[in-house]
């Protein structure tokens, strides 16, 4: 969720440059180059450890901005996001998605149909071997194990598609927003819709993340939006196989609504009947500092645990209930969105530190996607590149905004 907002006003502004420019050109068709600068992505696997396994520099174009990392059943991974295509002038974001072998090595890469929105926001593997991919807007891509487009589908009822997994009966699970209102939606595997569920409950809202819970149907959450279009709360559903809402609620705090700024949702999991959560809160009139929070939720929706975690986002949950998230140290003591060098930090169940290592980037760098591998390591994104100006601002976990903000 962090992502989206500026993505809009960024790309806004480029469009307003850009018309002035071919106004005050002195001739018919003038224009002007892109800037300077180039930002592409490193795709990082790490070993449960935290070691890296490999590292794989992505740079498609004069901007590589990654969206999400999906492993795949064979080892390999899927990186998908948006590019600026380096065509000499002005050019507007266009989505693409990468696939990386098991050893990293990039076997393809492709700029995907305009129609599909500014980026592609998700990857699931198919059953074909192949991956279905969603966009930003409202479209579906099929590709095949080389990467071509087999089939697309519009879904003329959505306005923003932001994740999509397969579904255990061969189709696929995706969120976003449907009508106007968060909802999720389970399709076949020739991307037809089977059922949709709308969460009209939570003003504003986005369905971000999409749980199969192995004791039946799956749990949902999403960010929702306050009266100036800013993410100021957390909500969290659990639905039944067909869609059907057991229950939902605005996750709260002492009372009342998590007061703040919601800028990402970072892991959602189920362990002993009960769902987790992980998010962080920005407070105002806090010198910009951020909370993570965990939250964990019984069968009736019932809060059960509540506590502030120190860590920075993006965090995942380890099977064992520690934690480990990625983050740059700061001379503050604290952590960090930016910087040159990498700390991957497990916490244990109480959260104490158990390891930390960390990764020498060399160059300046913003987190990015972070997940977990079938082999219990990680696959972590990084941006290489400004961190400021008309930087776009990457993924599950980090931003050009977010530079202002640490964690104390």
């Amino acid at each position: 969720m962090r992502y989206h907002l500026p993505v809009l006003v960024v790309v806004v502004g480029l469009v307003i440059v850009a018309g002035c420019i071919s106004m005050g050109s002195s001739s018919p068709g003038a224009t002007e180059d892109w800037p300077d600068y180039v930002r592409n992505a490193s795709v990082i696997k790490l070993d449960p450890n935290g070691t890296v396994e490999w590292q794989t520099l992505v740079s498609l174009g004069r901007d590589t901005m990654p969206s999400a990392v999906v492993p795949m059943p064979d080892g390999t991974c899927i990186l998908a996001g948006n590019t600026v295509p380096d065509e000499g002038n002005f050019s507007p974001p266009r989505p693409f998605v990468a696939m990386l072998d098991a050893n990293g090595s990039i076997l393809w890469n492709r700029t995907l149909p305009p129609a599909l929105g500014l980026e592609a926001t998700g990857a699931a593997p198919a059953s074909d071997g192949g991956l279905t991919v969603t966009g930003s807007y409202r479209n579906v891509l099929h590709l095949d194990a080389d990467g071509t487009v087999q089939w697309e589908r519009v879904l003329l009822d959505w306005t923003a598609l932001r994740t999509i997994l397969p579904d255990a009966s061969g189709g696929y699970l995706i969120g976003g927003v449907l009508h106007g209102v968060a909802a999720v939606a389970r399709l076949d595997g020739s991307g037809q819709v089977i059922w949709s569920t709308a969460f009209g409950d939570f003003e504003g809202a986005y369905a971000e993340r999409i749980l199969p819970l192995a004791s039946g149907g799956f749990a949902v959450a999403g960010t929702a939006m306050s009266g100036n279009q800013i993410p100021s709360s957390v909500w969290i559903a659990r639905l039944n196989g067909d869609g059907t809402v057991l229950w939902g609620r605005i996750v709260e705090e002492g009372g009342r609504t998590v007061p703040g700024i919601i800028w990402d949702i970072s892991d959602l999991w189920e362990a002993y009947g009960e769902i987790g959560l992980v998010y962080e809160v920005i407070r105002p009139g806090q010198d910009g500092n951020c909370e993570t929070i965990t939250a964990t939720f019984g069968q009736n929706a019932t809060l059960s645990d509540r506590r502030t975690l120190d860590a920075f986002t993006p965090v995942l949950r380890s099977p064992d209930g520690g934690h480990t998230f990625a983050a740059f140290p700061r001379e503050e003591n604290g952590w960090f969105y930016y910087g040159n060098v990498l700390h991957i930090v497990e916490l244990d169940e109480s959260g104490a530190v158990i390891r930390d290592t960390s990764i020498d980037l060399g160059e300046g760098s913003q987190t990015g996607p972070f997940v977990r591998t079938g082999d219990d390591g990680y696959l972590l994104v990084v941006t290489h590149g400004p961190a400021g100006g008309m930087a776009y601002p990457s993924g599950g976990g980090s931003s050009a905004v977010g530079i202002a903000f640490r964690r104390n």
